[in-house]
């Protein structure tokens, strides 16, 4: 059974995945008023990980460099649950990486980082945004910069070579805060 899908161009790739897999998705975000350093996901998304041998992976928190994407699709609801089942999410992307592309799941990025066991309950925040659920995150090699454990708010941060897109956001934050106070007089 050929499953229904809309084709994305290469060129749409990257743009796609900042939006979808929701690292910086600013209307789709929300600033939390007790750190207002992370961002709470408001979009449920299913990636689905399809890799020769090894079967389909599907994942709600994925790290991926777009460049090691070799075919992504965004299928209608009807032929995600065909084919799936009845998966509950505004958005299922299914990628199909270039070959050899490698992934960790979440203890195996732990024990590179050699993050101690002490941690591990600890929240899971990508980029400082909130994970949906740390137990199905998976991350191709490479696309991690650092893993920071906050012991004192209790989370572990897991820091993407995409990070510029944070410290953007972090910035357009900051200035339409002080471009309000000046509106207000303040």
């Amino acid at each position: 059974m050929k499953m229904k899908t809309k084709r994305i161009n290469a060129t749409s790739y990257f743009s796609l995945l900042i939006c979808f897999l929701g690292y910086i998705n600013i209307s789709n975000a929300q600033i939390d008023k007790s750190d207002a350093g992370i961002i709470k996901r408001t979009t449920n998304i299913y990636n689905i990980i399809k890799s020769k041998g090894s079967g389909d992976i599907i994942s709600r928190d994925l790290i991926m460099d777009p460049t090691l994407i070799a075919n992504l699709d965004v299928p209608s609801k009807d032929a995600v649950k065909k084919q799936y089942g009845n998966i509950q999410a505004d958005i299922v992307m299914v990628i199909i990486p270039k070959p050899g592309v490698e992934f960790l799941d979440l203890s195996q990025i732990f024990d590179k980082y050699k993050i101690d066991h002490e941690y591990r309950k600890y929240a899971v925040l990508i980029d400082h945004t909130e994970t949906t659920d740390a137990k199905t995150l998976i991350a191709n090699v490479g696309s991690i910069k650092t893993v920071i454990v906050n012991k004192e708010k209790m989370y572990i941060d897991i820091v993407t070579i995409f990070n510029k897109g944070y410290n953007d956001f972090r910035k357009r934050t900051k200035e339409s805060k002080t471009q309000l106070l000046k509106k207000a007089g303040t």
